[in-house]
């Protein structure tokens, strides 16, 4: 082969894009303002609302638990009846971020965190002001599902901007936000109810629209595809940004059966997941009972 052909070839190479993890970060050096390369201070826009968001992740699920007796009263329940309104938000947060992760893939990161929040705070106003207990699990568990973004965004918002060095820490900030939601959740609740029973929805409503406005007016978009190509997110973008043709929005579903084939990884880590988040939650609803 020519030395003209061979420089051919290198450049076709060169040029064509590749899967491995490596090729795919090699391919966005040289752009300056892509999200790994911010300032400290503009990557704590991203990292702050996203643990605040992994905080009423949990938070929400708990915070109506003293409030159970009073529920009860109101919507003619059993306990176990009310007890549902902490189990089917749970629900909804586990299985939310297989709908919401391939939109944030698609149109990007922003875009999923204001609309997840945004149903999540409408969900939470319905629930202080609704009067029938099938409309109460409803709007419960719509507000799981505004939540879901939290988990799986939120992760990969924190690997957007973040390099190796930096991810442990800033991981372990968001880890220990969901740590915390649960923790207040019953404390804060608890506290909020002594006016109304409706009181601790009204909280969560509160917080989540202070986070709304915090998401909509200082959060910048973080997927590295957006800063490329000429491409510009707008205020509230619904274009899908570049490389993202790969992504389909049963990816992430796929992805996630296909890892029960590595059950030495996937058995450990779900039975940790229950166990640590039904241990907790069972222990809350009992001393309610006490």
């Amino acid at each position: 082969m020519s030395k003209k052909g061979m420089s051919t070839v290198q450049v076709n190479e060169a040029e064509s894009p590749s899967s491995s993890p490596m090729a795919e970060k090699q391919e966005y050096i040289g752009y300056t303002d892509i999200p790994s390369s911010w300032a400290g201070r503009k990557k704590l826009r991203v990292l702050i609302p996203t643990c605040a968001f992994y905080f009423l992740f949990t938070f929400l699920t708990t915070v109506t638990v003293p409030t159970f007796q009073q529920l009860q009263e109101v919507y003619k329940a059993s306990y176990a009846q009310i007890n549902y309104s902490v189990a089917i938000p749970a629900l909804s947060l586990a299985i939310s971020p297989l709908f919401w992760t391939p939109f944030a893939d698609i149109y990007g990161r922003r875009i999923v965190c204001i609309a997840g929040c945004a149903l999540a705070f409408g969900a939470s106003i319905g629930s202080a002001l609704v009067k029938t207990y099938a409309g109460y699990m409803v709007l419960r568990f719509l507000q799981g599902w505004g939540a879901g973004p939290a988990s799986t965004v939120g992760l990969q918002m924190l690997q957007d901007i973040y390099s190796e060095l930096e991810r442990g820490e800033k991981i372990g900030y968001w880890t220990a936000a969901i740590d915390l939601g649960l923790l207040f959740g019953p404390l804060l609740g608890g506290f909020a109810a002594i006016p109304s029973y409706v009181w601790p929805a009204w909280l969560t409503a509160i917080l989540f629209g202070i986070l709304l406005i915090s998401i909509t007016t200082l959060m910048p978009e973080t997927a590295h595809s957006a800063y490329i190509d000429g491409f510009s997110t707008s205020f509230l973008n619904f274009k899908s940004i570049p490389r993202s043709q790969k992504t389909r929005l049963w990816t992430t579903t796929v992805n996630c059966f296909r890892m029960f084939a590595y059950p030495r990884v996937c058995l450990p880590v779900m039975f940790y997941c229950w166990t640590w988040y039904w241990v907790r939650t069972s222990i809350r609803s009992i001393r309610n009972i006490l």
